[in-house]
């Protein structure tokens, strides 16, 4: 289910649990709140270490203040493969 536009923090999108699910079934631990629904500080940190895995942004980025479109793809394309 791609988003089509981006997700800010504190976006309450139904997208938000189907990326923290997928992020913990890739191994990025929510251990805070968990699969809550929320986008908040934990989910973008563990997002934005995807990202860095994946080689879509760098490693001295600050973290990312939003799931994009394209980040979204990457997490879905990942979490099927």
């Amino acid at each position: 289910m791609p988003i089509q536009k981006p997700l800010s923090k504190g976006s309450r999108d139904p997208y938000v649990t189907t990326a923290q699910q997928q992020l913990v079934a890739l191994g990025y631990a929510l251990p805070r709140f968990g699969v809550d629904g929320g986008l908040g500080d934990e989910t973008l940190a563990a997002y934005g270490a995807f990202m860095v895995a994946q080689g879509l942004r760098a490693p001295s980025d600050e973290h990312p203040r939003s799931i994009t479109p394209a980040g979204a793809a990457a997490l879905d394309a990942a979490f099927q493969a």
